[in-house]
């Protein structure tokens, strides 16, 4: 057999077993990384402790994994055991940013987050089309006896080369997902605690990093992310220069960032963006920093979108996603 014939058949074989995925949908085991910590830098200015308890308050029925494909996560070659690496994973970023919180399983009244929410969606339309997973995470935070719903929300896809659990796969749409959702917390953390933020200086350092065009894809997405960690209002003249960016992650970033700085002199701008982008995703991720926001301006925008899908009795892909968003904020 020629060399040609054998790519040939090599492939037909890797279509094929990924169509049959498709229409059998088996279990495959899929390993992930552990989250990677953030090397941000932070003024670190408080000196207040504090003790912090994590509880997971998901229905029975939750499931980490679901969706089109039906995966087995493990980490260490063992099965997730998802509340206990996300509080592993947010003590170690808490601690890397500076903010002094010791981590209890006895319940605290004064500072603790339930878990209502935290799955890995993933869609698969055919053989041909890239996986796509929607990681979110819904949370009440409690500090001094008041809540805060706090949500998380990540969009990414890839298209698979050879396999679905091929390394790229894996890194795309999970490993770097959940990363960023842990980042995304110690950041709603800090801001109601300790406001611990990055300097004016680490912001244009950023910046720089961003618009160099040395920067690849996925580093340059992940810095327009940090941007919106800051807890610096500084920098969101900033994100808004990469709201037009022509990579989608870039803008989905900048678009999430806005909502983590709660970008109330933004609300007009995005709910531009949600009306009249091209693309779901970015009509979505403008829909949900808009929820982060909550002015009243942008509460109602939020609500109405919320109603109209409510009572859809045959709602389209792009309407049961967006109901699925903002019932993270119910």
């Amino acid at each position: 057999m020629n060399l040609c014939k054998t790519i040939r058949t090599i492939i037909f074989a890797t279509l094929a077993a990924s169509m049959l995925a498709s229409c059998a949908a088996p279990t495959f085991n899929m390993e992930i990384a552990k989250p990677e910590v953030s090397d941000l830098e932070y003024e670190k200015k408080s000196s207040d402790s504090y003790t912090f308890t994590v509880r997971d308050n998901r229905g029975k029925e939750s499931k980490f994994s679901e969706g089109t494909l039906q995966f087995n996560i493990l980490i260490g070659g063992k099965n997730i055991n998802e509340v206990e690496e996300l509080k592993a994973a947010l003590a170690e970023e808490l601690a890397s940013r500076g903010s002094d919180i010791k981590f209890t399983s006895d319940a605290q009244e004064d500072l603790k987050l339930d878990v209502v929410n935290f799955k890995i969606f993933n869609h698969r339309s055919n053989a041909f089309s890239p996986l796509i997973t929607l990681t979110q995470f819904a949370g009440d935070l409690w500090v001094n006896g008041e809540k805060q719903r706090i949500v998380s929300f990540v969009k990414r896809a890839k298209v698979p080369i050879w396999y679905i659990t091929e390394d790229g796969i894996v890194e795309n749409t999970y490993n770097q997902p959940v990363s960023l959702i842990i980042q995304d917390l110690a950041t709603r953390i800090t801001q109601r605690l300790d406001n611990n933020k990055m300097s004016d200086q680490v912001i244009k350092a950023l910046v720089a990093e961003i618009n160099n065009k040395k920067t690849d894809d996925t580093t340059r997405y992940f810095k327009v992310y940090q941007l919106g960690f800051s807890n610096n209002k500084s920098a969101i003249p900033y994100i808004i220069n990469y709201l037009d960016h022509k990579d989608d992650y870039v803008r989905l970033a900048a678009i999430s960032s806005l909502g983590l700085l709660d970008a109330e002199s933004e609300v007009t701008r995005l709910n531009k963006i949600f009306t009249s982008a091209k693309i779901w995703q970015d009509r979505a991720m403008s829909l949900k920093a808009l929820a982060d926001i909550d002015t009243p301006e942008a509460k109602t925008i939020v609500d109405t979108e919320w109603e109209r899908v409510s009572k859809l009795a045959k709602p389209n892909k792009e309407e049961k996603w967006n109901k699925n968003l903002l019932s993270l904020y119910r």
